[in-house]
């Protein structure tokens, strides 16, 4: 490695379990050999995206909810729970729930099209955690708004007519 002359930042990332370190490392020549003593510690998964986008409005009301975690969480800390969606009056919406293989990616998927014009909350309690029991670090709940009604239905009436014994 080639590195700069003055303050460098090394980090570094367990792939095994996700924790990483970081350390400031004067270097003050170049070619010299410089050692560095850079630990990892452990942190909880974090989440590093959400579809549909926090504050997202017009969302389609079929859409699935898909959370995307920084490391594999324990999968039994996403039930009862731990994974929910929440309509505009706090109840959470009947849905299922799936994780990829890896862990790292939860979809909840409703059971029945969201209601229009209205704001969700996708929330994730504060215990969920991954395999060792590190417990979720940051931001934990997002919100969205579903798009309005697609058809106006206030125009429409049934007639129906029924022919006299005359025809």
């Amino acid at each position: 490695l080639v590195a700069p002359t003055g303050n460098v930042a090394v980090a570094v990332t367990d792939l095994v379990t996700g924790n990483s370190g970081s350390v400031q490392v004067n270097v003050p020549d170049p070619q010299a050999i410089t050692t560095a003593d850079v630990g990892v510690v452990a942190t909880g998964p974090q989440v590093v995206s959400v579809t549909p986008e926090p504050g997202a409005p017009a969302v389609s009301r079929v859409a699935p909810v898909i959370v995307t975690f920084s490391k594999p969480v324990n999968p039994a800390t996403l039930l009862s729970g731990g994974l929910q969606l929440l309509g505009s009056d706090s109840q959470a919406v009947n849905a299922s729930l799936s994780l990829n293989l890896g862990n790292t990616t939860a979809t909840l998927l409703p059971n029945s099209p969201l209601a229009a014009d209205a704001l969700f909350t996708v929330a994730l309690s504060t215990n969920v955690s991954d395999a060792t029991g590190q417990k979720l670090a940051g931001e934990a709940t997002f919100t969205f708004t579903t798009e309005t009604e697609l058809l106006d239905r206030s125009w429409m009436q049934l007639t129906s007519f029924e022919p006299d014994a005359n025809g």
